[in-house]
């Protein structure tokens, strides 16, 4: 039987004819390749010589695990350690702005003057938002406001507000309550930084702020990035 002698030729591409094919002589081995045959494609290979071969499926399934598992850790994260709030109206100008974008964290949380929180009434209805304010005074201190001047007393001190914003589109807003007074154990005075566009711990409408009520302190604005702040506890009691 003949053999194929392509088998053992080196293929350039061209045309060839049966004289180009060289025999091999007496005496060599049938699997010998002429001196002049070009030599055998080989594989690509890594730095040890050993082919590597991509398994697409395997590939596929470890970047979806991967972005599984990243998803789940954001969540998580999300859940039980930081929160999102979007704020809503124009109460804490111009410290904060209506759509900023905030991050909320209760680790280790013990609310103190000029800390910016968001919380919600422990009888507050399904659905209804949370709220924003800084805090002003804390359980067992004493309050007093004077409305004409707007000086602030806590504890018989009077206390500089940099932060505080009064705009002059609408008459200044009072109380529903009689100063000086005192914050109950485990409750909080809370006020807008916008005075006169803000229902807080002046109104009967709010009150004083269950301290179980307050999901934690606003510790930084992501959004507008042009605005990104981190709100520190130095800094809250700078601002």
């Amino acid at each position: 039987m003949n053999r194929n002698q392509n088998d053992r030729v080196g293929y350039s591409g061209g045309r060839y004819s049966n004289d180009d094919i060289k025999k091999p002589t007496v005496g060599a081995r049938a699997d010998q390749r002429p001196a002049d045959a070009a030599p055998p494609v080989k594989p690509e290979t890594d730095e040890d010589g050993e082919a590597e071969v991509v398994n697409i499926p395997s590939l596929l399934f470890d970047i979806v695990e991967t972005l599984a598992t990243a998803t789940c850790a954001i969540v998580l994260i999300f859940s039980f350690v930081f929160r999102i709030a979007i704020v809503s109206g124009p109460s804490m100008q111009k410290t904060l702005s209506a759509k900023d974008v905030l991050i909320v964290s209760d680790i280790g949380f013990e609310p103190r003057y000029g800390d910016i929180v968001v919380f919600q009434k422990l009888d507050s209805k399904l659905g209804e938002e949370a709220v924003v304010k800084r805090v002003i005074a804390t359980g067992g201190q004493y309050v007093d406001i004077d409305f004409d001047t707007w000086t602030l007393t806590v504890d018989g001190e009077v206390v500089d507000e940099p932060y505080r914003y009064l705009s002059t589109d609408r008459q200044t807003l009072r109380s529903d309550f009689t100063f000086p007074l005192r914050v109950p154990d485990g409750m909080l005075f809370v006020m807008g930084d916008n005075r006169n566009h803000s229902t807080d711990s002046r109104s009967a409408d709010l009150g004083f702020i269950d301290e179980r009520a307050v999901f934690g302190r606003v510790i930084a604005r992501v959004y507008p990035f042009d605005q990104f702040t981190v709100f520190g506890r130095e800094a809250a009691d700078a601002e």
